[in-house]
């Protein structure tokens, strides 16, 4: 039930996940909860990325988990894979983006392998260049 405790105080969030602070700790401060038990988005990468940080809290001290660079990945055919902003999110965050578009026909490799559908975009803020998101969609 949201909002209920366990026998040993650890709260749940309204969904029934385990409820996390940003640095992945329950309501109870020696117990950390990661993966799908802590919510939010059921990927592999996620659940990995957040263990890591977990361990470096127990081990460190408070290290902020970011969701920032956590890829989504697809085992389709051809695959799909995206991480960071979208293009529309990142044209709301920022305005003026830089969007680059790679076609995998273009791409020696995949010609010779006889894989050449599929591309790759990259989108980077404008004024800094930085890249904020990118996704996939071909082969391996």
């Amino acid at each position: 039930m949201p909002g209920q405790k366990d026998k040993i105080g650890v709260r749940l969030d309204a969904k029934g996940a385990i409820a996390v602070n940003q640095f992945l700790e329950t309501s109870v401060s020696s117990i950390y909860a990661v993966g799908d038990v802590a919510g939010g988005l059921m990927l592999a990468h996620k659940a990995t990325a957040e263990g890591e940080c977990a361990a470096v809290n127990i081990i460190e001290g408070p290290h902020e988990m970011s969701y920032a660079a956590v890829p989504s990945v697809m085992y389709t055919y051809p695959e799909m894979a995206a991480v960071g902003l979208t293009e529309a999110q990142a044209k709301e965050k920022y305005g003026e983006i830089l969007v680059g578009r790679f076609p995998m026909a273009a791409n020696g490799r995949a010609v010779l392998s006889g894989a050449q559908q599929g591309f790759v975009k990259v989108i980077a803020e404008m004024e800094t260049e930085i890249i904020v998101g990118a996704s996939f969609v071909c082969p391996e």
